[in-house]
This record gives C-alpha cells, structure tokens and sequence, in this order.
C-alpha cells in the first residue's frame, strides 16, 4: 500500500497536469468559440444543443460505466481491457445505426429539418468516442495526467484551428460539427500513435460479468444524470424558440469554462487515487474531507465573480446580440456552485464500490429535478434556469447525504466548513460590484481586467485572515515549483 507521501505526490501531479490539461483546452475552446459565436447566429448554437440529450445519452451507453469499473478494478489484464473495448466498439455501431434512422424523428419533434443531415453526421462521433475509452482508461490507472494533457491540448488545438477557418468560410452550423468529430478523431488517432496498445482477439464473458456487475449501476445512474440536466434543451426546444435553446445553452456553457474545467480536474484525479486507497477507510475519509475543502475554496469565488461580470464579459466577447444570455448565465453560475461537489461526493461511493448507492442518489433527484422543470415553465427560460438553480442547491444534501454517512463528513457538517469561504467569497463581491455597476458600459474592459485583481486580492486577504487551510496549502504548492524551477535552473 503506498504511503501518504506518495499519494500526495500523486494528487499533486495529477492535479498539476490535469489542471493544465483544462486550462490549455477551455482557453483554445473558449478563445476560438467567441470567435465563432460573433459570426454564427444563436440559431446555430441552438440546433446542435437540441440533439444534446441524445448526444450524452449515447455517449454514456458506449462506455457502460465500464471505463470506471477498470479504474476501480484492483487486478486488471489485457482479457479485460479487450472485452471492454471489444463491447464498446459494438455498441457504438448499434447506436449509431439506431439514430441514424431515428433523424426524421428527431427533426420532426423539433420541427427542424436541418437536424436531419446534421445529426446524421455527428453522431459519427460515437463510432470514433468508442476508440478512445479504453486508452484513456489506462492513462487514469496509472495517474499519467501528463500524457493526457498532451493529447487532449493538441486534438483540440487542431480541431479549433480548423473550425476557425471554417466559420470564415461561412459553413454555419457545420463549423460546429466538424469541430465535435474533428476533436474526438485527433484525441483517437494521438492516443494510438502515443499509446501503441492493441486489443487481443478475445472476449471474456466472465471478465464482462464481473465489470457489469460493478458498472451497470453507474451506466443507470449516468442516464438518468443525463435525462435530468439534458432533458430542458428538448423541453426548450419544444416550447419556445431555437434562439432560445442557443441563448440557454451559451448560457450554460460560459460558466462551464470554470466550473466544468476545476470539476473535470477534481473527479479525473480524486477517482483513481480514492480507488487505491477503498479499503483504508481512515485515509479515504482524510482524502476525501480535504477535496471537499479544496473544491469549495476554488470554486465559491470563481462562479460569483463570474456571475458578476457576466454582462460586461458577454457585450465584450460576444457582442450585443448575446445579452439575452446574459442572465441565464448568471443564474447558471449560482448553479454550478454545488456541482463539482456532487462529482467529488459520488466519486467516494463509486471508489469504495458501492455504485448501487449512486444509483440510488440519481433515482432520489429524478424526480425532485422534473418536478421543478415543470413547476417552474410558466416563468419562461429564466425562470427554468433558476429553477436549476434551486434543484443544484437540493440535489448537494441528496449527494453528500450518503457518503456523509459512511464517512462522518455530513452535508451539514461540509456546509459548517464552507462559512469562512462563503463570507471571503462575499467580501470578494462587496469590492467587485461597485466595480461593474458604477463604471459606464464603454470601459468594459476595464472592469474585465481590474474586477479579477481587485476580487482576488480582497478574497486572498480576507482567507488569509480567517486562516483557511486552503490557503496554507495553496501556498506551500506554489512555492514548492518555484523552488524546483529556480533548483532547475
């Protein structure tokens, strides 16, 4: 069993590279895509963000919850990395060939014919996804986050540039597709150039039935995830506009370029690491407790501040016709304050290998998450988002409540341990606002730039004061590379 010294080294690393890996792809994302956004309509957006349900949901049904079962397998051979990959390679065809007739449907619901040839080609993608499972399985194993942030930086870099020239061209909603397939066929072809791994001709029923076993619970508890946050683009969809659907989904996205890269980052590395550690329940707990911590602190200031400037940011980069967004992502920002919470939450149970208990937590919210769609339509799309809001905020106790349980760290007891971050938070957005409020629309800029500083300086100061251990840690980290790059040189 590895000592505590090498975990932290682990999770260091692993956070380190993982971290670039978000940054280095949402910056390339983020950059290319407020290009992209300034030429295509909202309309655009909105077309590929109706087919979002069926995209996660195919997606979900090609890995199977397999590619975590090998992460939290103990002793793993080529047997199973072989059947996994063998099973998820034909399932991918199945769904494709399934969806490809189903297009009319699809177009028809939305009255939308141009869906038809558009979800044609983009559901190529899950053939080509269903390469890449198995080799990203591996490089998890064995915490090579490294490896991984080449990779996944370079595809995107490449598949970006080529969606850049594209939108010059003028191939509309296209552009949006090519980038979809494009990204996944490069991170494929990168992975096996760098990898070199092959499946063996075989397929074990018997490594099939133990992984199963373990992943169809999670397969379960992806789906009705993914029915629970996708399923408003159909509803959308259906009730009002497709400039409404791309208004809501630009929406969402923009605050996923914090929240989603830190979440991505916290349940890529914790997952692998919390499995090596399942059966020493008091260093799981530590582990645990302490990511907790470390997510809250990130996380708070980010999507407030975020919030905050989200008018001035969406009139600089996007420009005016945009602004009715503006709101959504507000409200989408108070949204995802708990989410990196949950993935950490049920990464715990996944690790310990208790996956009937995700099942469980995703069948509790189902219908707490419906009932609030429906409850709150008659308010519009806003009153929608801040519906998700309210749900986000219900579904942190249904989350933490389970593993607060097994671990003695209850949903109360995490909330006790966020204040002093909730009231350094607050002191960050007391010197923010006068910021973005007072100072006229022309120099949006300016608040672009001084809010961060301003904010984060304030933030940084009012943690150190209360002596948040996030701080302490934040700063020995930092000074550790520092020492290794001037030791270096």
């Amino acid at each position: 069993m590895e000592d505590s010294s090498n975990i932290k080294q682990k999770t260091q690393r692993g956070l380190l590279w993982n971290m670039l890996e978000r940054m280095g792809v949402y910056a390339i994302q983020f950059s290319v895509t407020i290009y992209i956004a300034r030429i295509l309509d909202p309309h655009d957006f909105g077309l590929i963000a109706m087919l979002a349900l069926f995209t996660q949901l195919s997606t979900i049904f090609i890995d199977s919850g397999f590619s975590r079962a090998l992460i939290q397998k103990k002793h793993r051979t080529e047997t199973d990395f072989s059947t996994i990959f063998f099973f998820n390679l034909a399932i991918s065809v199945l769904i494709y060939i399934v969806l490809f007739f189903s297009a009319p449907i699809i177009a028809d619901y939305y009255e939308e014919p141009q869906l038809v040839p558009i979800s044609r080609i983009l559901f190529i993608n899950f053939i080509i996804s269903a390469f890449n499972i198995v080799p990203m399985a591996k490089l998890s194993i064995a915490v090579d986050f490294k490896t991984r942030a080449i990779i996944t930086t370079a595809a995107t870099l490449f598949s970006y540039a080529a969606g850049f020239v594209m939108a010059i061209l003028g191939c509309g909603v296209w552009t949006l597709v090519f980038l979809n397939i494009s990204n996944t066929a490069m991170t494929t072809l990168l992975l096996i150039i760098k990898l070199r791994w092959k499946p063996i001709l075989t397929f074990s029923k018997e490594s099939f039935r133990q992984m199963f076993n373990y992943g169809w619970k999670l397969l379960m508890a992806s789906i009705i995830s993914a029915v629970s946050t996708k399923i408003y683009f159909m509803v959308i969809g259906k009730k009002f506009t497709t400039d409404d659907v791309g208004y809501y989904d630009k929406g969402e996205r923009m605050p996923t370029f914090v929240s989603g890269s830190l979440m991505s980052v916290l349940q890529n590395v914790s997952f692998p690491i919390m499995s090596e550690m399942q059966n020493d329940d008091q260093r799981l707990n530590k582990y645990y407790r302490k990511l907790i911590r470390l997510c809250v602190f990130c996380i708070f200031p980010c999507m407030i501040g975020f919030a905050l400037l989200a008018e001035p940011l969406t009139r600089f980069l996007l420009t005016d016709k945009w602004l009715p967004a503006v709101p959504f992502v507000q409200w989408f920002c108070i949204s995802y304050l708990f989410m990196p919470l949950g993935s950490l939450n049920t990464n715990y149970l996944n690790a310990k290998g208790d996956s009937d208990m995700t099942l469980l937590i995703e069948c509790i919210k189902l219908p707490i998450g419906l009932g609030i769609l429906f409850l709150s339509l008659p308010w519009g799309v806003l009153g929608i988002v801040i519906g998700r809001a309210i749900n986000s905020f219900i579904g942190f106790f249904v989350n933490a409540y389970f593993p607060g349980r097994m671990s003695g760290y209850t949903p109360w007891k995490q909330l006790k341990e966020m204040l002093p971050t909730i009231f350094a938070t607050l002191c960050m957005a007391a010197a923010v606002w006068p910021i973005v409020h007072f100072l006229p629309d022309s120099y949006d800029i300016v608040k672009i730039l001084a809010a961060p500083v301003v904010g984060g300086g304030v933030y940084y100061g009012v943690a150190a004061l209360l002596r948040i251990d996030e701080v302490k840690d934040m700063n020995a980290l930092i000074s550790g590379y520092i020492k290794k790059i001037f030791n270096r040189g």
